[in-house]
């Protein structure tokens, strides 16, 4: 089974003999927004999910996205207190850190933010920002118009497309502190403006660079073939002022290995000296706690395809939740953890060793299921 970067791994079969001490699963994504239609989902149709469900202890996930988790108490032993904010990590240059051709954009002075092409439109009276997954841009297409923003931006840094879908600037200027991408994808864009001393300079940049990119030939020819336009960057990732500083200040990490496709993940993981395991092999049978993270779902709640959703549930179903299941019931896993993020009511379910004696704790219903996957809107 293959995977587009951009979608994160996709889960396949795990044997029993592979799974480590305890396995913590990242699932963004596994939380529709909205409201599930009608007869949708069957807790037949996914009996292992309705067992970790049924049989685990729920608390609340009070993160809001993937990074959002990694950031407060995910990667590392020491979460943040509750009268502490946030930390701000660099996730422009973590995920430049993690992506598989890193050594082709040598860092350079200043900062490393993420940059993504998206498209500015109108729906439905509302101007909304399409995130890089609709443009389905080439390579091809993505280096001219980096090629184009590196001429007529060279003051502002260096521009480079790492793939189709997520590009970067290097530069030396201060930023400002900008929305994940991930948080705006479908939303208004007048929600999500910069914020902080130098946002009315990042405003301009921004408003220039939509100009210049949709007076491009590529976007021109998009425009004839009734493709949607990536007519703007979206900039994110800043992190703190002095990366440097931010980065060594991570604690230490308290997972013994990741997998995951992901690369900003993957970026952070290695700067805290993680091994990466391959998607395709998400335990190596070292002892330990392994984190699983699998953004398939994520993609089609961003991309509001209620069918990949539903398709990608039916998946995990198969080839994580099945063999989690056996496992952790076998004893041959000592806890299983699902950890979902959401706008939300996220949820985190914990099945530890004791719960297995657990008998009188049912498998989800149809009911109770889709109460737990679908949001309040």
């Amino acid at each position: 089974m293959s995977f587009h970067p951009s979608m994160g791994p996709h889960a396949l079969p795990i044997r029993s003999n592979q799974l480590s001490n305890e396995l913590s699963c990242l699932l963004p994504g596994l939380k529709w927004p909205g409201k599930l239609p009608s007869g949708l989902l069957e807790a037949a149709a996914f009996p292992a999910l309705c067992a970790l469900a049924g049989r685990g202890r729920h608390l609340p996930c009070p993160a809001h996205n993937t990074l959002d988790w990694l950031s407060t108490n995910g990667l590392t032993t020491q979460g943040v207190p509750p009268h502490c904010q946030t930390p701000v990590l660099p996730w422009g240059r973590l995920r430049l850190a993690g992506e598989d051709d890193a050594g082709k954009f040598p860092p350079s002075e200043g900062k490393v933010l993420c940059a993504d092409p998206v498209a500015i439109c109108f729906v439905r009276d509302a101007l909304l920002v399409l995130g890089p997954h609709s443009l389905q841009l080439s390579q091809e297409e993505a280096d001219a118009l980096c090629a184009m923003l590196n001429t007529e931006f060279a003051d502002v840094g260096r521009f480079h497309a790492a793939t189709p879908e997520r590009w970067y600037l290097q530069t030396a200027l201060a930023s400002a502190h900008f929305q994940p991408l991930e948080d705006v994808v479908g939303r208004p864009v007048a929600y999500f403006p910069p914020e902080g001393e130098h946002a009315p300079a990042w405003n301009r940049l921004a408003n220039e660079i939509q100009t210049a990119l949709f007076a491009h030939p590529v976007n021109q020819a998009r425009q004839a073939e009734g493709k949607p336009l990536a007519n703007a960057v979206w900039f994110w990732g800043e992190g703190d002022q002095n990366q440097d500083q931010a980065l060594a200040a991570i604690p230490a990490p308290k997972f013994s290995q990741v997998a995951s496709a992901d690369p900003a993940l993957r970026g952070l993981a290695s700067t805290l000296g993680l091994p990466l395991t391959a998607p395709q092999h998400p335990t190596s049978g070292m002892p330990g706690h392994a984190l699983w993270h699998d953004a398939r779902l994520q993609q089609a709640v961003l991309d509001g395809n209620l069918q990949a959703w539903k398709e990608g549930l039916e998946t995990l179903e198969r080839e994580l939740f099945g063999p989690l299941w056996q496992a952790w019931r076998a004893g041959r896993l000592q806890s299983a953890r699902l950890i979902v993020p959401a706008d939300r009511d996220g949820f985190d379910i914990t099945l530890g060793s004791t719960l297995r004696w657990a008998f009188w704790r049912r498998p989800l219903n149809t009911e109770s299921l889709c109460s737990l996957l679908q949001g309040s809107r």
